[in-house]
């Protein structure tokens, strides 16, 4: 039967049906990597959107018998605007008008198309305003600013809309220079929220950094004219988050955005990531445990499954845009700010050049980024990506995005002999004694591909997702701010006594603690242990450190486990974990390692209570070891 306006909204009255019944992507094509199928999928959701709101502006139309063709128009903003929304998208809907229109006349066009939409239970975000009003909105909040200025038609006058976009898209221009630091300040405030989409278990796919909104913020910096945005891999991620999204909500029938444990299997599976899971896997690593003599007990399977693949995928994702982002709002706050003195063709030509900074070797600062000297091969120096991540570390200072993708292609720092130089594995140190501004500088250096060229046991647990209530990021990101945990760890005696919160052997130790989370490995510690004492021979570290590092990692669970699960009263339990720690150096830097770990695992995992355990059996196990230095001194005599 052919739908006509006098017949009511039928169409509306029939869309979320409608739109459920879209065949969706299937998972063996978006497995393959062609992201066009999703784009596909949803700009049929746009188009079965825009016809039941035409049908639904001509029914209102013929109800109120006025006229809707002139100074009175239907947009949509969001994602129903950019023809990316989701199945279960809510309408974000504007009534434009020119104010000709009487008021009791424009209410009853307001109710008939808001409650029509009400009454097909289909969520809506509606506001009408004329096109002083949309630039007073957009003036005032930036959020609805970025939204705004991909104002679409969808039915009425046209030039209504027109005018209202074009008018919204030239102020946010030009007031682009005064408002990026609202917009990067709107940016922090929601990740201080949401957190990174690339490292927390149960990421928002759209309001955590690196998610959908923040792709979509990299449109409305380029609509500035300020800078242009990164293309290719970051619109890949955001077409992996949208097909995510949109498989969450065919599962959960809700405009879900956040992926939350429950939905994970069921998500990957139409994704078609990987296998199904058998059971339950427990990634807990500071559970109450009683020691037995020769192991640790209480190892869990870390076993790899499809909700781990889709999980790792949306890290990457979350990544490739968070990073895309950032280096955007650095390009556009270089061009919003005041032009500086430029040098004139006849000063070049007289020899006189612009002024860097060098800040090392091959590296020197320039209009407030780091970027290789003029003349530098990367190719032929295998320390130079160590050396650009230290001097980013003390200066501040990030790396331009084309020179941390060039160091790439630096050789791996032990190709020459088979290990590392002096020099590099001090540079290295540095890095990691850098306190937070160790994970930008490293995280930008992953993405590039550095990272692997350094640490080729870094790739398995890349991106690892840890599907538990105490771990709250990924391996990787957990294990980089474990390391970066360490500069606010206030030294004791002890510690300054065993080397310091900057021992090397505490540093790797802890960057390399959760190194044998591998897929279907059964004891982490122990196979990270055996993954150590291999990089720490690469590294070229002496021998005591490097026995201090695989005893660190291989360990690295053994004071929280006793001190939660035994009677640390019992001066068993002390002489155990002497012998097993053998020095008060090792126990002292293990301490160490033990809060920063827990730190980095989140508010759960190192609570007042825990602590005060961990502290009182650090101290009974300081007693029974130097106990032992005296007693083996009287024997010696």
């Amino acid at each position: 039967m052919t739908e006509t306006a006098a017949d009511g909204p039928r169409l509306i009255t029939g869309l979320a049906s409608v739109r459920r019944g879209i065949s969706a992507p299937s998972p063996e094509r978006l497995a393959s990597g062609d992201r066009s199928a999703g784009r596909d999928y949803r700009a049929v959701l746009a188009d079965v959107t825009d016809a039941a709101l035409v049908d639904t502006w001509a029914w209102a139309e013929a109800r109120t018998g006025l006229s809707l063709t002139h100074g009175i128009a239907l947009a949509c903003v969001g994602s129903l605007a950019r023809r990316d929304g989701g199945p279960e998208a809510d309408l974000d809907l504007v009534l434009l008008h020119d104010g000709a229109m009487p008021d009791p006349d424009l209410a009853e066009v307001a109710d008939r198309l808001w409650y029509a939409i009400w009454d097909a239970g289909l969520q809506l975000d509606h506001s009408v305003r004329t096109l002083a009003d949309c630039r007073s909105v957009a003036h005032v909040d930036v959020p609805a600013a970025v939204g705004m200025i991909g104002l679409r038609h969808v039915a009425g006058d046209r030039n209504v809309t027109a005018d209202a976009a074009s008018a919204v898209l030239a102020d946010w221009r030009g007031a682009a220079r005064t408002r990026l630091n609202d917009l990067t300040s709107a940016i922090a405030s929601r990740t201080s929220s949401r957190g990174f989409l690339a490292h927390v278990s149960e990421p928002d796919l759209k309001e955590s950094r690196g998610g959908l909104r923040d792709a979509r913020i990299l449109h409305a910096l380029a609509a500035t004219w300020l800078a242009d945005r990164p293309h290719g891999a970051a619109d890949d991620a955001a077409d992996l988050l949208a097909d995510v999204r949109d498989a969450l909500q065919r599962a959960t029938r809700r405009s879900a955005t956040r992926l939350s444990f429950r939905e994970q299997d069921d998500v990957a599976a139409a994704m078609g990531f990987g296998r199904r899971r058998s059971g339950p896997v427990d990634h807990e690593h500071l559970r109450s445990a009683v020691p037995t003599a020769g192991r640790m007990p209480g190892r869990t399977e870390v076993g790899a499954d499809s909700a781990d693949e889709l999980l790792a995928a949306v890290s990457a994702a979350g990544r490739t845009i968070r990073y895309a982002l950032d280096t955007t709002i650095r390009q556009a706050a270089r061009s919003a700010a005041r032009p500086r003195r430029r040098v004139s063709m006849e000063a070049l030509l007289a020899g006189r050049r612009p002024r860097h900074t060098v800040v090392a070797d091959g590296i020197i600062a320039h209009d407030g980024e780091l970027v290789l000297a003029v003349g530098v091969r990367p190719e032929a120096d295998p320390g130079l990506a160590l050396r650009a991540a230290r001097a980013s570390v003390t200066t501040g200072l990030p790396l331009s995005p084309i020179t941390a993708t060039t160091l790439a292609a630096c050789p791996e720092p032990h190709a020459a002999t088979g290990t590392w130089s002096p020099d590099a594995l001090a540079d290295l140190l540095a890095v990691l004694a850098g306190g937070d501004r160790l994970l930008d500088v490293l995280d930008t250096l992953d993405i590039a591909g550095v990272m692997a060229t350094w640490f080729p046991e870094w790739a398995p647990i890349r991106n690892r997702p840890q599907r538990t209530a105490v771990h709250t990021a990924t391996v990787d990101r957990h294990s980089l701010a474990a390391v970066a945990n360490l500069a606010r760890i206030h030294p004791t005696p002890e510690h300054t006594e065993a080397g310091g919160i900057a021992d090397p052997a505490l540093l790797i130790g802890t960057l390399l603690h959760d190194v044998g989370k591998v897929p279907g490995e059964i004891d982490h510690a122990e196979r990270g242990a055996t993954i150590a004492a291999g990089t720490a021979a690469r590294l070229g570290l002496a021998p005591e450190a490097a026995a201090d590092v695989v005893g660190l990692v291989r360990d690295h669970l053994l004071l929280a486990e006793t001190a939660t699960g035994s009677d640390i009263a019992d001066p068993a339990v002390a002489g155990w974990v002497a012998r097993r720690v053998g020095s008060r150096r090792r126990l002292h830097l293990l301490a160490a390692l033990t809060q920063a770990d827990a730190q980095a695992a989140g508010p759960r995992a190192w609570t007042p209570w825990r602590a005060e355990l961990v502290s009182r059996l650090v101290a009974a196990v300081d007693a029974a070891l130097r106990e032992k230095v005296l007693t083996d001194a009287a024997d010696a005599d």
